[in-house]
């Protein structure tokens, strides 16, 4: 019987990557009502599994890992945007990054700026088929683990404070004493009106641009790329101190002091093209090795295969 109902769940989540009907939901139980959250979990095995995907559920944004390889679209919104809420559904294959030993999914999940139900951030299924052959489907419940992440949605970006990670969240080293488990629906969510959803709106990386020229006036650092682009900013840092503050337009950074350390905006594009770069009293121009504009053009991930 138990494999029957496997083989119907499987079944169900292939045919049906858009729909939010039958998942279940989870949720952190103390993150801030702005703040990013991670979850994970292991699947333990002695044989490489066939083949498999993770499908996600959200009413916001998210950054799948598997097994620690980032694999997840670059920008995926709710199809049902602005104040409307919504939530968009995304399936993954994950077959080329499977283990014979242990499988690890883990998602960084950020809210939506409109608000959406605490108790439904997220829903995860883990599903294909193992090695005989037979189908296997995981689907979200509270033997996950979350912590809240030391990422924030602000009202002009976001703020990074990653000296605070006290891990990478997807990695094997884990700081256990971070780490509670989720509240999860305890049945399947059935809606009254259960209908499959559009393919979420969605980006993709078009181009990475460098700048033209650049301005310094005083510790203010203008870039100047000539033609605006819609999405990221990525700098290069090195010969920074640990806890010094970054601005870069709206987004805020508290930097590591590693060597050539990376910082960028996670969830929140927005359109450029002259960025202002600057710091506390720590800061210096020369910090800034590199400057990338990563431009993003419109995609349609409703299902997203990796290649």
């Amino acid at each position: 019987m138990r494999t029957l109902l496997t083989t119907l769940l499987v079944l169900w989540v292939a045919s049906a990557p858009a729909q939010t009907f039958g998942t279940r939901w989870m949720a952190a139980p103390h993150a801030d009502s702005t703040a990013a959250v991670w979850f994970r979990r292991t699947f333990v095995g002695t044989r490489r599994p066939l083949r498999g995907s993770v499908m996600v559920t959200t009413h916001g944004q998210f950054r799948l890992y598997f097994n620690g390889a980032h694999l997840s679209p670059s920008v995926v919104h709710s199809p049902m945007s602005g104040s409307h809420g919504g939530a968009a559904t995304v399936t993954i294959d994950v077959t080329p990054y499977l283990r014979a030993d242990s499988n690890t999914v883990a998602l960084l999940y950020a809210p939506p700026h409109t608000g959406a139900d605490s108790l439904q951030q997220v829903a995860v299924c883990y599903y294909g088929r193992d090695r005989s052959g037979r189908p296997f489907a995981h689907q979200a419940d509270d033997g996950w683990l979350c912590r809240q992440a030391a990422v924030w949605l602000t009202p002009g970006g976001e703020y990074h404070d990653t000296p605070a990670e006290p891990d990478d969240g997807y990695g094997p080293q884990l700081a256990l004493a971070a780490w509670a488990h989720p509240r999860a629906t305890r049945q399947h969510d059935f809606p009254p009106a259960a209908r499959p959803l559009a393919p979420p709106a969605s980006m993709q990386i078009g181009a990475i641009r460098r700048p033209l020229y650049f301005d310094a006036v005083s510790d203010i650092v203008s870039y100047e790329f000539g033609t605006g682009f819609y999405g990221y900013v990525r700098l290069t840092l090195r010969g920074a101190t640990r806890g010094q503050h970054l601005w870069v337009d709206g987004n805020e950074f508290v930097c590591t002091g590693q060597t050539d350390e990376q910082h960028y905006a996670l969830f929140t594009p927005a359109y450029y093209r002259r960025v202002r770069v600057s710091g506390d009293a720590h800061f210096r121009p020369s910090q800034v090795q590199r400057v990338e504009g990563i431009a993003l053009m419109p995609g349609d991930i409703s299902v997203y295969n990796n290649p």
